[in-house]
């Protein structure tokens, strides 16, 4: 009984405090103005997993009317026939996810999930254009896909990047950009001219040539590549699996990896 007299001898009742709470109680908090709705819409996102009040791209619905954005939702809807394999495309759309990965050359390239009002794809990034808008790709960043569409089978459509652009906030975006065309129906369904794209590597066994290989098996189509193999002075008819479709990004990481000089359609 003693102990328990001692022991309670230097403790405080809640009670007692109570004067003391009502003195805190006295604080007041100052009028704080309210976050941006970018903001806002981030911490919904990170606290619940998803956009509740909106959607950080409706703010730029008017540029994307303007510059003639493709919606993601349409894309993924094969169904309506309206997209095709290798066909050019415009995004905006914010950035999700990002995620690099070391090619077998040494360079870096990324994975990027965006998404827009309508839906969520991927945008594969090779190193050209990666060593031109890196520092773009961070997650919440609002951007401009010009990209090559993706379309296999049993797969979901992805994006291959060709330019990427990083947007400033809404209210500062310049409308006296002209949107690029897009090509009519007519057009699309044009049988592309028939070309032929010449590489050129020291030789079959060279690192050069298994870089090449590398993008050629990624962008398989109709388009026949010549090897032309500069310490023999010889050309070879690179076989089937390696003819490629042609696409912006394609010649322009192939130039990268070779160099400029040793890539050439005729």
């Amino acid at each position: 009984e003693y102990d328990r007299r001692k022991g309670s001898a230097g403790q405080i009742s809640l009670f007692d405090l109570s004067g003391a709470a009502e003195i805190q109680t006295g604080i007041e908090i100052p009028p704080m103005e309210e976050f941006p709705l970018t903001e806002l819409l981030n911490m919904e996102k990170e606290m619940a997993g998803m956009y509740l009040s909106g959607h950080p791209i409706d703010e730029y619905a008017a540029f994307a009317r303007h510059i003639r954005a493709d919606s993601i939702g349409d894309i993924l809807n094969t169904e309506n026939g309206n997209y095709r394999d290798r066909q050019h495309i415009k995004l905006l759309a914010i950035v999700t996810a990002n995620k690099s990965q070391l090619t077998k050359s040494n360079q870096m390239m990324a994975f990027v999930t965006v998404e827009d009002r309508y839906g969520t794809c991927e945008v594969i990034v090779f190193p050209s254009v990666l060593s031109q808008c890196g520092s773009a790709l961070y997650v919440g960043a609002v951007i401009e896909i010009d990209g090559t569409l993706s379309m296999k089978e049993d797969e979901e459509p992805r994006v291959i990047a060709d330019k990427i652009i990083a947007l400033p906030a809404a209210d500062q975006l310049r409308f006296d950009r002209v949107p690029s065309s897009k090509p009519s129906q007519s057009q699309r369904n044009m049988p592309p001219k028939e070309q032929k794209l010449y590489l050129k590597v020291p030789s079959l066994e060279s690192r050069e040539y298994r870089k090449a290989k590398n993008l050629l098996e990624i962008f398989r189509g109709n388009t026949k590549v010549i090897f032309y193999l500069s310490e023999s002075k010889t050309q070879v008819l690179a076989p089937a699996s390696l003819w490629t479709s042609l696409n912006d990004t394609m010649l322009s990481e192939l130039s990268y990896q070779l160099g400029e000089g040793n890539v050439r359609l005729k």
